[in-house]
């Protein structure tokens, strides 16, 4: 028995003439196989472009990026650290959106609980969110150094080094100048993507995380900014760079603790006339120098500094010849002067001393060499010398 089954053709500029057509079973086999065959390749295009549909969703408006660091399972918090030699440290890139902040991608093993000045943040109060990266698509997230140059680039008089005060060449040697401007300049880091590990190194150093959203940058505190002087953002810079940019402060593994303290200002340019940034307050934490944001060291600072880092908050910056002569030490007498060698030396009164690079005294005067351990304690004495010396020098091998 033969079916019947109608076409439709379409003719230009005519109207459309039904045509019936007589077929037998088997045309219309086929005819549903070609109906099958562009539904299934329909269908596969479809699958074909649902990612692109998919990631196409608009995503949070994201604001802010902030760092925030931990300790391995600790919190991670917003705030700047100092750590010990051996501390490790994991660095995050926080976005901040209007309702939300959001760490990590679905199913990511990273934190789940934040703290932005000491106010916690977590998965489990939806106040802390996983970035949907099928929904609104992978981020482009990027990491910088920021470090300070040693040297301005155009050095003024004749001192080559950051001042606030004029040099001896000038005329008015010591007299204030007014605020040096400070040189940054950034590295990009090889490590890409929401954490950072940041190597061992000691001193301190800042760091820069900036995401790509949309083709627009968002970064943390610190953004380059070519055409301020000092080379970052002037939000970020008030007579040096701001406490908001990101700091690790990592102290040295020197047995002494006050050489761990000083080691850790490795990076802390130099800069004569070192001061308060708050005149005439004179609150210590404002300081060009202080732990709380080390800008810039000189001689005197660089000991206050490294004191008050180790809790000895009574102590305010000064100058040079009144660290020497003011409240923080006191002459030594006669007795003392006698005391000292007597404790130490019994009745031998050194002349000079020297250091090894692995830590040992040498204390000498012109026929005899006393070796000290590096907590002062005896190790052995060269004595008897046939000869009369003025200076020594010790070799690598000591």
């Amino acid at each position: 028995m033969k079916n019947e089954i109608f076409s439709i053709t379409f003719a230009r500029n005519k109207t459309p003439k039904v045509i019936q057509l007589i077929n037998t079973e088997e045309n219309t086999m086929n005819l549903l196989r070609k109906l099958m065959f562009f539904l299934l390749f329909f269908l596969f295009l479809l699958n074909l472009t649902l990612p692109v549909f998919a990631t196409s969703v608009k995503p949070p408006a994201v604001e802010e990026v902030i760092i925030v660091s931990g300790a391995k399972n600790g919190i991670p918090e917003n705030n700047n650290r100092i750590i010990e030699y051996n501390e490790e440290i994991e660095l995050y890139a926080l976005l901040k959106s209007k309702e939300h902040y959001y760490l990590g991608y679905e199913n990511s093993s990273l934190p789940e609980e934040v703290k932005i000045n000491n106010k916690p943040y977590s998965l489990k109060e939806g106040s802390l969110k996983r970035w949907q990266n099928k929904k609104w698509g992978e981020l482009n997230i990027k990491w910088y150094k920021i470090m300070p140059k040693l040297a301005p680039s155009d050095p003024k008089g004749g001192y080559e080094w950051y001042s606030n005060v004029f040099a001896e060449t000038e005329g008015e040697e010591g007299e204030w100048r007014g605020w040096q401007v400070i040189e940054y300049e950034q590295c990009s880091l090889k490590e890409k993507g929401w954490t950072l590990k940041p190597k061992k190194e000691i001193g301190t150093t800042r760091f820069r995380a900036e995401a790509i959203i949309n083709q627009k940058v968002i970064s943390s505190p610190g953004k380059q900014d070519t055409n301020h002087p000092s080379g970052i953002s002037p939000q970020d810079y008030d007579k040096g760079i701001k406490n908001t940019v990101y700091r690790i402060i990592r102290l040295s593994n020197n047995p002494a603790k006050l050489i761990r303290y000083i080691e850790a200002l490795k990076g802390v340019p130099w800069l004569w006339g070192a001061d308060y940034k708050d005149p005439p307050q004179n609150t210590p934490s404002f300081h060009q120098s202080d732990f709380s944001n080390p800008i810039g060291i000189e001689c005197s600072s660089l000991l206050i500094s490294a004191l008050r880092a180790m809790e000895n908050k009574n102590l305010n910056y000064t100058t040079a010849k009144n660290l020497a002569q003011g409240k923080y030490t006191r002459a030594l007498t006669d007795a003392s002067l006698t005391y000292f060698p007597q404790t130490f030396f019994k009745d031998w009164t050194p002349q000079n001393i020297d250091w090894s690079n692995k830590g040992k005294f040498y204390i000498y005067d012109r026929q005899k060499i006393q070796i000290r351990d590096e907590q002062f304690n005896f190790i052995k004495e060269i004595g008897n010398i046939p000869f009369q010396f003025i200076d020594i020098a010790i070799s690598s091998e000591e």
